[in-house]
């Protein structure tokens, strides 16, 4: 689903016609985005979520006191789960008449990717030692406060205001890419990589829905890159190159997990070099 454009994700319709646009372009029968392009990216983001979430959770499975911390593999499933929804929302809803169909899947679709955003936040927050069993006060209390205002603000956004999900999604992408920078766990410079090519997918699909979406009816499509939006738009290049961004986070934090937990107590792999190594 495309929360940046929460009325309809109509792509063409009688609107473009009555603009002049060519009528050939036009199904009557298929008024919603579900392009090939969109929903088989949807599907491959998904598949990399699990792959993500199976292979780093299997660390777990090696000795019962040496872990990856958990909110990463979670982070993979919530966000997999999310564009899994979205796709088959985008294959099944292929109306403006599916009103109560199309909201439900948005709604799940927001939920899981509001938490895997709240879940990166905190994995985040543990890269310098803030967790919610931190000895230090003030450290709980910047704990709480995260987990409390994201969860209140997924919330909001899963029945109010779809695009606030995106936003907030932008923000923990930032900050997260910041706090790699700042914690410098091990090959932090990929990871932090991976976290800003995320926070640029949603930054282009941002900039391209006015050319390719809905405001792009009144000049058909003439601004738009693509040569053919019925086929690849820019939801399907929002999905590409978030596409690049997961699979690289997710090959670097395999390579090295940047946090663990080690006999209830979590650390960043610059502060355990030799032990992270040694994980099979």
């Amino acid at each position: 689903m495309s929360f940046f454009e929460p009325t309809s994700r109509i792509l063409y319709d009688q609107n473009f016609i009555d603009a002049g646009c060519p009528e050939a372009d036009y199904n009557q029968d298929f008024e919603l985005d579900g392009t090939v392009g969109t929903w088989s990216t949807n599907f491959a983001i998904a598949f990399v979520g699990v792959v993500a979430f199976v292979k780093l959770g299997s660390y777990g499975c090696a000795t019962a006191s040496h872990y990856i911390n958990v909110l990463m593999p979670y982070f993979f499933l919530a966000m997999g789960i999310s564009f899994f929804v979205a796709a088959i929302g985008h294959i099944v809803v292929t109306s403006r008449s599916q009103k109560q169909s199309k909201a439900i899947f948005e709604v799940i679709t927001s939920v899981f990717f509001g938490g895997s955003s709240i879940l990166l936040a905190l994995y985040g927050l543990a890269l310098v030692n803030i967790c919610m069993l931190s000895h230090e006060t003030w450290k709980k209390g910047i704990w709480w406060t995260t987990l409390t205002l994201l969860t209140a603000v997924g919330i909001y956004a899963a029945f109010e205001m779809m695009a606030a999900i995106s936003f907030m999604g932008m923000l923990v992408y930032l900050t997260t890419t910041v706090l790699y920078l700042v914690a410098r766990p091990k090959i932090y410079v990929i990871k932090a990589l991976g976290t800003l090519i995320m926070l640029a997918s949603l930054v282009i699909q941002i900039i391209l829905r006015t050319k390719c979406g809905d405001p792009a009816y009144v000049d058909c499509f003439k601004n738009c890159p693509f040569n053919n939006p019925m086929e690849f738009n820019h939801n399907g290049l929002f999905h590409v190159v978030y596409l690049v961004g997961i699979a690289i986070l997710f090959v670097a934090e395999d390579r090295n997990p940047s946090v663990v937990t080690d006999n209830g107590v979590t650390e960043t792999s610059a502060e355990k070099p030799n032990e992270i190594d040694s994980i099979p």
